[in-house]
């Protein structure tokens, strides 16, 4: 489970330090950072497990516009089964070459080591734990050296922190242009769900026994909702379609494409089949804006869900979310505030006090009390 995310000198996060639990919603104005905290971890997941190089992960325009400073630095906090995993990223730029490169990555495991990458030298741990001199060699320093690095076995330390880097999904806001065409499977969602179609055909056959119970969950949400079929379409193609009934006794089941649905319609399909296809798995769900397209009655339901899989820990969710009804449900117990004047950095604050006891949160917050 995400612990902390420690972050200086990106964008406007600068000395920025912010403490997750098992389902947060950070709240906060427009361009208070919110986005940018996701922004910053989708990013190193990509460095880590995309195997992405840092000039294309981590470019100049990503420093803080008001930093003298050309060093960026990233501190990620997990949770892990027995202790606490801390891995720690610093990248030097070279404005006068145009480059970056890594000048520090290091992960450990209970403050023990488990790799350090420092001034180009890569150090492993010897047979005791401690470092060995003969273990220290050359690395390439636009790549993360965490992420080369071959896992000794399946329950290898390296190995649990790599696969949960690789089960962070970070999305939103999604795109109401999603088509039904499966090309491939795509083992990761494209952060505007634009390929679940490719997505869908990777999971189904990755876990089928939970595409089940996400069919069982549609039921009562989507009317009709019968399931969903990927029959083929030439050419290695897939088509993702859904079928839809009459009535519970299946009467009439017309069998429609993915892109004939509503907007509001696939969102719930992608919001449902993320929780319950990834519950229990270890997987941390990072959605902005999941209301999009949804109606009132529509959202409630799935937050529900949402909240019950978090507090049986089957899943862990950080949401960003502008909407009442979201606001007013997570916000009172799992809220986190961000505040930031213009041209200052990002800060964790305290909630809003309403001065009526009488008003919901969100009112308060339509007031601009927060």
């Amino acid at each position: 489970m995400l612990k902390k995310l420690t972050v200086d000198n990106f964008r406007c996060l600068e000395e920025f330090e912010i403490e997750f639990g098992g389902l947060s919603l950070l709240l906060g104005v427009n361009g208070a950072g919110k986005s940018t905290v996701f922004e910053v971890i989708q990013r190193l997941c990509d460095f880590v497990v995309g195997h992405k190089e840092v000039d294309e992960v981590f470019p100049r325009s990503t420093i803080t516009r008001w930093q003298k400073s050309a060093n960026q630095i990233f501190d990620l906090l997990i949770d892990g089964p027995g202790g606490v995993y801390d891995y720690t990223l610093m990248i030097a730029h070279h404005p006068e070459r145009g480059t970056a490169q890594v000048f520090h990555e290091s992960l450990t495991f209970n403050e023990h080591p488990i790799c350090v990458f420092e001034n180009g030298k890569l150090r492993l741990p010897g047979p005791s734990g401690s470092s060995a001199k003969k273990n220290d060699f050359p690395f390439d320093r636009s790549l993360s050296v965490v992420g080369r690095l071959s896992p000794r076995g399946r329950r290898d330390r390296l190995s649990w922190f790599k696969q949960f880097m690789s089960r962070l999904i970070v999305v939103g806001p999604f795109s109401h242009g999603i088509g039904s065409i499966a090309h491939a499977e795509d083992a990761v969602l494209d952060a505007d769900g634009g390929n679940f179609p490719n997505w869908y055909r990777h999971i189904s056959q990755e876990r089928q026994d939970l595409i089940l119970e996400v069919f069982d969950k549609l039921r009562p949400v989507i009317g009709g909702f019968r399931s969903l079929t990927l029959p083929e379409g030439g050419s290695d193609q897939r088509l993702l379609r859904v079928k839809i009934a009459r009535d519970d006794k299946q009467k009439k089941v017309i069998d429609y494409s993915f892109e004939d649905l509503s907007d509001g319609e696939r969102i719930l399909i992608i919001l449902y089949t993320l929780l319950f296809a990834n519950r229990g798995l270890g997987y941390a769900l990072l959605i902005d804006e999941p209301d999009n397209f949804l109606a009132l009655s529509e959202i409630q339901p799935w937050l529900m869900e949402l909240q019950d899989l978090c507090d049986d820990g089957e899943i862990q969710a950080l949401l960003i979310s502008h909407h009442p009804e979201v606001i007013d449900y997570l916000g009172p117990e799992n809220g986190i505030w961000l505040k930031r004047k213009p041209n200052c950095p990002t800060e964790v604050a305290a909630g809003p006090d309403a001065a009526d006891e009488s008003l919901s949160l969100s009112e308060v917050v339509a007031r601009g009390w927060e």
